[in-house]
């Protein structure tokens, strides 16, 4: 079984990163799509993670692993 995870990193008004990741995303994301949500993560303010705010874009990736399951009974 193959697993698609969209990980997206942010930098922190402290200096330091962030990354969100969503499972289950849909076959027909494109770019355009994810860098909408990340413009709308940042100019929120919605979002913080250690009381840091999140401050801008560093990057995308589309993760894509393989899994399989092994029967233990």
């Amino acid at each position: 079984m193959m697993k698609k995870v969209l990980a997206m990193k942010f930098n922190r008004d402290d200096g330091r990163k962030t990354t969100i990741t969503v499972d289950e995303i849909r076959e027909d994301l494109t770019k355009e799509n994810i860098l909408e949500f990340m413009d709308h993560v940042v100019t929120s303010g919605l979002l913080t993670y250690d009381e840091a705010l999140i401050t801008s874009k560093d990057s995308a990736q589309l993760v894509t692993t393989s899994v399989e399951e092994i029967p233990i009974n």
